[in-house]
Parts: C-alpha cells; structure tokens; sequence
C-alpha cells in the first residue's frame, strides 16, 4: 500500500475514472437528466454580461500590496523561515500560518512553501 500511495495510484485512479464518467456524460451513454437527457432544445442560456475590474482599481490593489510587503519587509523574511521550518518538521502548519500571515502577503508565502515541499503537478 505505501508503494502505492507513494506512486499516487489511488490519485491516478480517481482522476482517470472521473475523465471516463465526464466522456460518457458528453458522448450520451451516461444519461443526466436536464443535461443531455430531457433537456429543453428551444431554452437558452441567458446572456451574461462581462465584468471588468478598471484600472484603477487593479492599480490601488498593487499599491497596497506593495505597501504591506514594504512595511513588513523586516519580519517578513523571519516569518517565512518559521513557516518553512515547521513544514519540514512536520509542525502545526496552520498555527504558523496564523502568524505569517500578519507579516507576509499570499504571494510570499506560496513562493516560499513551493520552494520548501514542491509544486503539485496532477498526473493525468
């Protein structure tokens, strides 16, 4: 079971019996009532209007983010060592976490957790 698990069997399992059910489901020969079976041909689906964020908006958000990583930037570094180190020793991650985040902006940690265990990349 541990080769397995270490090979992502299970994972690889799921994900390839879901593809399967999501196939049958848009080829017809599994059957969803109101999706491919009984579905009303002449019912449209409404049209939904695009909504953009303008600009400004973009830019006030960047510039606060640039302003808590400025202000943080002391304890910042600290914070993402702890954080790394109880991942690695198998820690209360969200405990530290609580504590980065007062320190360290979404972008900051992520980089650094990837940077510690890996990126997740599915096998299918």
């Amino acid at each position: 079971m541990q080769a397995a698990v270490e090979r992502r069997y299970q994972r690889s399992q799921i994900q390839a019996s879901a593809h399967m059910m999501e196939r049958q489901i848009y080829d017809g020969t599994r059957p969803v009532i109101g999706l491919n079976r009984y579905a009303n041909p002449d019912e449209h689906f409404p049209e939904v209007s695009m909504i953009r964020t303008p600009k400004e908006a973009k830019q006030r958000q960047l510039d606060r983010l640039h302003d808590f990583e400025r202000r943080h930037a002391a304890d910042a570094e600290c914070a993402l060592d702890a954080l790394a180190a109880v991942v690695e020793n198998g820690g209360n991650v969200f405990a530290e976490l609580i504590d980065t985040v007062e320190h360290c902006s979404l972008g900051q940690i992520t980089t650094r957790l990837q940077e510690t265990v890996g990126r997740f990349r599915p096998m299918v």
